[in-house]
């Protein structure tokens, strides 16, 4: 039910955007204008539902780490994926002293996610391991699609003043980022 929920807050919001592209569209050009608003939507949204965990990922500044890398962050991850009866997904470091955590992707298989050194540094493994099964049941409850759409919406606000991304240290980007992931 939760899923569904947010499956359908996500078609209307993209439903919604689409039809003011439309209407922008239409007032510009006419019928000419809503064909090339209709298809400039269509590739925002394709475009916001295949990149936004790229984006996410990319905002924050995480490397993805390898086993070798992070053998104990790994480990925790693959427990707990087990559990949840999910796939593994890949596990990303982001430096940074702001405790912090998200979840992303299109789906499970192609999920990822990404702890801040701040985070592993503060809490003991058992707060830790609640914190990424946390992240882990966003997964499970369908529900990173809206907060996909609220990262690429605002990966576009930052595209059109690039003057501020530019100068932004990358914990005001992630702050930027989380403020727009919980609008959603």
């Amino acid at each position: 039910m939760y899923g569904k929920w947010n499956s359908l807050k996500t078609v209307l919001l993209l439903g919604a955007l689409t039809g003011l592209f439309l209407l922008i569209g239409s007032a510009i050009g006419g019928q000419t204008g809503m064909l090339i608003a209709l298809l400039l939507a269509t590739a925002i949204n394709m475009g916001a539902w295949w990149f936004s965990d790229k984006m996410a990922l990319r905002m924050t500044g995480a490397r993805e780490v390898s086993p070798a890398d992070a053998p104990h962050l790994h480990r925790m991850v693959e427990q707990l994926a087990l559990r949840a009866q999910i796939p593994k997904p890949r596990v990303y470091i982001i430096e940074s002293d702001m405790p912090n955590a998200f979840a992303t992707g299109r789906s499970p298989s192609k999920g990822a996610v990404a702890v801040t050194t701040g985070i592993q540094n503060s809490l003991q493994d058992d707060e830790l391991a609640g914190v990424i099964a946390h992240e882990l049941a966003h997964f499970l409850l369908d529900d990173l699609a809206p907060r996909q759409e609220a990262v690429a919406r605002l990966g576009e606000e930052v595209l059109e003043d690039p003057g501020w991304a530019a100068h932004a240290r990358v914990e005001e980007r992630a702050i930027a980022l989380l403020t727009g992931v919980a609008r959603a």
